[in-house]
This record gives C-alpha cells, sequence and structure tokens, in this order.
C-alpha cells in the first residue's frame, strides 16, 4: 500500500470571556478525532490569507464574528486521513468578539462547546498540543 503526503496550514482561535475560553467539541460522526475538544479552528484555503481563513473558520463553526487580535502560538501535528499522511501546521491567535450578541450557532461538524477554565480542562478529552496553548493562556 502506497501512503501519500500532504502538508496543509491550519489557524485557530482563543476567544476568552469572563476568564475562560470557548472549545468546541468534534462531533461523534466525525472520521478524525471524533469527540475531541478543539479551538475553533480549520484549514486555510489557497487563496486566503491566514488571517481571512480565521475569520472565515471561526464564522462557519460558531455563527461569531470575531477580529484578530494578536498570533499566541504555533504547532506541528501529522494523522493519517484517507490513507494520506497529513503534515499541519496550526497558528493560534488571540481574537476578539465584533458582534452584538455572543450567541453560538455550531456547525454540523460540532456536538457541543464550553466556555472552560484550567479546573474543566483536566476533565476533557483535548490533544496534549491544545491543552499547551490553554496552558499558556489561562
Amino acid at each position: 500500500m502506497n501512503i501519500k503526503s500532504k502538508y496543509q496550514i491550519t489557524v485557530g482561535g482563543v476567544l476568552l470571556k469572563q476568564g475562560k475560553i470557548l472549545l468546541l467539541q468534534r462531533a461523534a460522526s466525525e472520521r478524525v478525532l471524533p469527540n475531541l475538544w478543539e479551538l475553533p479552528s480549520g484549514k486555510k484555503e489557497t487563496t486566503e490569507t491566514i488571517w481571512q481563513a480565521l475569520v472565515r473558520e471561526f464564522k462557519e463553526e460558531t455563527g461569531l464574528k470575531v477580529k484578530i487580535v494578536k498570533p499566541i502560538s504555533v504547532f506541528d501535528y501529522r494523522l493519517i486521513k484517507d490513507r494520506q499522511k497529513v503534515y499541519t501546521t496550526q497558528i493560534n491567535f488571540l481574537v476578539k468578539y465584533t458582534g452584538r450578541r455572543l450567541k453560538i450557532k455550531l456547525s454540523p461538524e460540532h456536538g457541543a462547546y464550553k466556555w472552560v477554565d484550567m479546573k474543566d480542562l483536566k476533565k476533557l478529552k483535548v490533544s496534549k498540543e491544545i491543552a499547551k496553548v490553554l496552558n499558556y493562556i489561562l
């Protein structure tokens, strides 16, 4: 079996509210990492800047409009998806909500959301990379 490889850039957003960070739980039906808690995040499309990608992904996954405040971390990870090795660099940003009402509307990719602090984080299934980002922020 010949396994192909590809590289992609993803972006993630850290939104704070009263000392807690917004996390989304991947739907149980997702083929890759089901039920994992993660930052609102996603792939950068070829024609987008990383800033445009994050604003788009945040809106698609949560229904929220955000503006980027500053970059906060970068990490790399690798997974196998559809018999392909996917090497990914994720760039994470602190974001600020710009809408009127903070009402979250999840995409089908996610089954739940939570505002978490350090105490809550220990109870959730998150990747070690996301745990490092959250430990840095909280």
